[in-house]
């Protein structure tokens, strides 16, 4: 069997190096570019900087906003404690400065999570001091900022909660839409979910179907184990318009 000679590498060949010479290139390159290659540098290093100080100062913000919720949701607490305790001025005092940091919160973080947060916190402080109009202003500029379907949701039942307090004829069928929308998507056992049902047992009450109401009512009680005062009249009222309209009927 007859063997393939090898070419024999010539010493010029030999003593070549690929690594050397692309070192060398390189070095050569550098040499004639050394202007632009330290402008080149001293952007990147600019670069490194600023990226590196905005993302400091992203974190820095994440915290102060988380802060502001806390403090906030405290005063609510506290409001709601004078509120029990039976001191309503210093109540309606912690109501209002909760109020206020949670709105300045929510705008200065609109699109962080602790913003988010604090928008639908102030937007239930909001609907217990009458203030439909700002509620809905901001529940609407929170959906359409995309948040997750959880903060959606609950920016969908204040929401809804503002329209029903307003009361015109647009307001309702809007609140309808709304609870429906939260009641369709919501995981089950969910207290937002609850409240939506809630808040179709009220509409059906206000338009006089007594049936579709209890119907509501007794599925929002399911999911909520307490039962409020609220409620148990609720309860009561359908129970009284369902055994009067049978008398009448009768």
């Amino acid at each position: 069997m007859a063997h393939r000679t090898r070419k024999r590498l010539s010493k010029k060949e030999l003593r070549r190096d690929p690594v050397a010479e692309r070192l060398y290139a390189w070095w050569d390159f550098a040499q004639h570019h050394t202007k632009e290659l330290i402008a080149l540098g001293a952007v990147l290093l600019i670069a490194i900087v600023v990226v590196h100080g905005l993302i400091g100062r992203s974190k820095q913000q994440n915290i102060d906003a988380m802060t502001g919720y806390i403090m906030a949701e405290l005063l609510y607490e506290q409001a709601e404690q004078l509120a029990v305790s039976g001191d309503a001025q210093r109540s309606v005092e912690a109501l209002q400065a909760a109020y206020s940091l949670a709105r300045d919160v929510a705008g200065q973080n609109r699109n962080r999570s602790w913003g988010r947060r604090a928008a639908i916190l102030a937007a239930r402080i909001g609907i217990l001091t009458g203030r439909e109009e700002e509620v809905m202003s901001s529940m609407l500029d929170l959906l359409s900022s995309r948040p997750s379907t959880d903060i959606a949701n609950e920016a969908r039942l204040h929401l809804a909660i503002a329209q029903e307090n307003r009361g015109g004829e647009n307001d309702l069928a809007g609140a309808a839409a709304n609870y429906e929308r939260i009641i369709s998507t919501e995981p089950e056992g969910s207290i937002v979910r609850a409240n939506a049902m809630m808040g179709m047992a009220r509409l059906e009450m206000r338009s006089g179907d007594y049936d579709a109401a209890g119907r509501w009512l007794e599925e929002a009680l399911v999911l909520q184990a307490d039962t409020s005062e609220y409620e148990r009249y609720l309860l009561e009222t359908i129970e009284w318009e369902t055994a009067a309209t049978a008398t009448e009927e009768g």
